[in-house]
């Protein structure tokens, strides 16, 4: 880990160096949000967000699990942000505090769950033009939750009721119009459910992704993630993996085909076994200019795995820190599908009846890549490949309304299709279809205290 490092204090000094000789400039605003006018910019922004969520899962398929389950997830946000009056410096902190109630002795609760009373971010940021060209450039030190890309690989969560979050060196040059290049250090910070979190101290995280638009018709990505895990701590899986990657997509427009092609290759060690994976994903859209704007979508996802578990060879992808909710359902008690020894085909279909109503509905066919590694999702397996790939179908179902700029409620079904495997892995908890619903309500006061 020394020469990323090395390489990216370098870029962090080359960054203040050089727009130290420049003009000063404002603290650069959230890129979701329009950009206010200087004197319009307020020196502090606190938000608040808040989301309960009732779920209920039946005829369970993990290893361990039997019978159904309930949960009622809470997640509650409280972000302050201290702009303009210290530019070009900012200080963003985020508060978080996850938990679940309904649960019982035989329900499945992780630290993707709950995650009490914590702070998810709490970075400084030096924003300033680079050199004669100008170029938007900034950097952010500290803890911080961010997105890369199509946010397979490296994720903010949307769904999943806690958050990933790096303590970490980020540089941003550049801007998404034409082409932004993204590098950080950084070591994962540890969620620990009823304990203040903390920086991994085995694990080191790092990468460089390059955001270019080639033409109005075409957007690419190129990305490099390294991760490094001690390989004499117990409490370490032992994985130095290096991941590279692009990404070639069109953006979807009324009345076109756009189209997304991604692709991964990782290598490294696990333990003492040689690393090789890789994963790929291809999706045609074409959004209808017909009322409703419906959005037809056939995809497909291969994430390879390990042919055999017996072997010097691991060939299992690893997601890293990326989420899959929109691709492959919702997680939180469901979640049975992740990118790892997957191969999977599938369809959406998106409308807009209202202008504020979306809904979406999906469905997948899912096998296993390998017979013999694991089905990831379940952690369910059979090392003799005897029982099969072939996992099931689901169907996803989800309706959403923002009634306005403060509350959105959403409700959503999937049911579960179990395939042939579930009726012969050893352990199989059942192979009865399952049913997951969920109802939440989103409270989001983004401006809750504004001071100009």
């Amino acid at each position: 880990m020394k020469f990323p490092l090395l390489v990216l204090l370098s870029l962090l000094c080359l960054s203040l160096s050089v727009s130290a000789q420049t003009e000063k400039a404002g603290a650069t605003p959230k890129t979701t949000q329009t950009a206010a006018k200087p004197e319009e910019t307020p020196w502090l922004d606190v938000g608040v967000e808040h989301r309960t969520r009732y779920e209920t899962l039946d005829n369970r398929f993990r290893l361990g699990e039997v019978g159904s389950d309930q949960q009622l997830p809470q997640s509650t946000g409280l972000r302050i942000e201290i702009k303009k009056v210290i530019a070009p410096f900012g200080l963003v902190m985020e508060f978080q505090d996850s938990r679940i109630h309904l649960d019982d002795s035989g329900s499945t609760v992780t630290n993707t769950m709950v995650d009490e009373n914590d702070i998810t971010q709490l970075y400084l940021s030096f924003a300033k033009p680079l050199g004669k060209a100008k170029l938007p450039s900034t950097v952010y030190v500290g803890r911080q939750s961010f997105d890369l890309g199509s946010r397979r690989l490296v994720s903010h969560p949307r769904f999943r009721n806690t958050t990933n979050s790096f303590d970490a060196i980020r540089w941003t040059l550049g801007n998404d119009k034409h082409w932004q290049l993204t590098t950080f250090l950084s070591r994962p910070v540890v969620r620990r459910m009823h304990q203040p979190d903390k920086p991994s101290d085995v694990t080191g995280f790092w990468g460089a992704f390059l955001a270019a638009r080639l033409t109005s018709q075409f957007k690419n990505e190129f990305y490099y993630y390294g991760l490094g895990e001690s390989m004499t701590s117990p409490r370490s899986t032992k994985r130095q993996y290096s991941t590279v990657g692009t990404r070639l997509y069109k953006d979807p427009k009324a009345g076109q085909i756009s189209y997304e092609f991604e692709t991964a290759l990782q290598f490294g060690k696990k333990r003492t076994l040689d690393h090789l994976a890789h994963f790929e994903h291809l999706s045609v859209d074409y959004t209808f200019n017909a009322k409703w704007h419906p959005m037809l979508t056939g995809r497909y996802d291969y994430a390879s795995g390990t042919k055999d578990p017996t072997g010097q060879d691991d060939g299992t992808f690893d997601s890293l820190y990326g989420d899959s909710r929109w691709e492959y359902g919702p997680t939180g008690m469901y979640g049975p599908f992740a990118r790892s020894n997957i191969s999977s085909p599938g369809w959406a279909l998106e409308l807009n009846p209202l202008k504020k109503l979306m809904f979406t509905s999906a469905m997948r066919w899912v096998w296993l890549a390998s017979a013999r590694d694991q089905w990831v999702g379940s952690k369910l397996m059979d090392p003799t490949g005897n029982s099969g790939t072939y996992i099931g179908s689901h169907v996803d179902l989800r309706l959403s309304y923002n009634m306005n700029k403060y509350f959105r409620p959403e409700i959503g079904y999937v049911r579960f299709f179990k395939g042939s495997y579930l009726a012969q892995v050893p352990k199989s908890p059942g192979s009865e279809d399952s049913n997951y619903l969920y109802v939440e309500a989103n409270f989001t006061f983004d401006h809750l205290l504004s001071l100009r």
